[in-house]
């Protein structure tokens, strides 16, 4: 699973009948200072990475029939928590350059920063010291923004940025810095949306008169496996009853060679200004209008079954 973690997020990737050889090998390579990755798709489809992240800890197990590998990984969480810092500052100084200051101390890659802008500035001396992500989830909450981590990447997101419907890329980089941003990603049916979104909130024996009248901020839905879909991606949802610009907040990427189902589960919270809707989620009106534009900000988290 890959949710919107501050000390990243944890998961199981099991291989069935690996090499003894192989198997070994894991072993002595477990501890946080190595990495594995996980890619996954279609054969008619370039692979996607679904997880990427500290190796902790490999279980290896024979029957006398089947051997059973287990890799117990974390995207970032047990690397992050033994990074310090230890800086001050005089007053006056901008939010955005502290925040860069810790993300540095911090030692992982930049993700998706929302910016807090030139004017947002300490009001007086500022002293940090300590864990630094905690210290820098301690100044971002003041200003309703938060970390988290997704495949080895540190994030800085707030909910309060809301994002007209039909921005483009370079519209999204005036207020958000990330090396990842390519397009919006389109979810519809022709993409590979399974059946209707629904609310977060149980709407589901409601008309679609009735579920208007409701407040919801978020949607889950279910999809073919789709390695773009990542906590703080931002998604164009369209399908008959719910349409909207969504954050991506929870994905469960789930997938075996022992079945024929490979999904994503995602929940979003909305995001979108589009139609005057104040941020709500919004259930379409007729026929539905796609959007060209796609987008992809990188960084998700889920181990699966393999």
């Amino acid at each position: 699973v890959g949710a919107d973690a501050t000390v990243g997020n944890e998961g199981e990737i099991i291989i069935y009948n690996l090499a003894e050889e192989s198997a070994r090998l894991l072993q002595r390579l477990s501890g946080v200072k190595n990495f594995v990755e996980l890619l996954a798709g279609y054969e008619d489809e370039t692979l996607k990475t679904v997880f990427r992240g500290n190796l902790i800890k490999v279980e290896d197990t024979f029957d006398g029939i089947e051997r059973r590998t287990k890799l117990e990984v974390s995207d970032g969480g047990a690397f992050v928590q033994s990074q310090l810092t230890a800086r001050k500052y005089p007053k006056g100084t901008a939010i955005d350059k502290i925040v860069d200051d810790l993300l540095q101390d911090l030692a992982l890659p930049r993700g998706v920063i929302y910016r807090l802008g030139p004017d947002i500035k300490t009001k007086g001396p500022l002293v940090v010291h300590g864990p630094a992500a905690g210290e820098l989830a301690r100044i971002l909450s003041t200003f309703g923004y938060y970390i988290n981590i997704q495949d080895l990447f540190v994030n800085v997101v707030s909910n309060k940025i809301a994002i007209p419907s039909g921005s483009s890329a370079a519209d999204l980089s005036k207020t958000i810095e990330t090396p990842l941003i390519e397009t919006i990603l389109n979810v519809t049916p022709e993409t590979g949306l399974i059946a209707a979104p629904t609310f977060l909130g149980d709407y589901s024996d409601l008309s679609a008169s009735e579920a208007l009248e409701q407040s919801s901020s978020g949607i889950k839905f279910t999809s073919l496996l789709n390695g773009e879909f990542q906590p703080n991606a931002i998604i164009q949802v369209v399908s008959e009853r719910i349409s909207g610009v969504y954050r991506i907040l929870k994905v469960v990427h789930r997938g075996s060679f022992r079945g024929d189902e490979w999904y994503s589960e995602v929940e979003a919270e909305d995001v979108s200004l589009g139609d005057g809707l104040s941020g709500q989620a919004t259930i379409s009106r007729g026929q539905p209008t796609t959007q060209s534009q796609r987008i992809n900000f990188g960084n998700n988290v889920l181990p699966g079954e393999l």
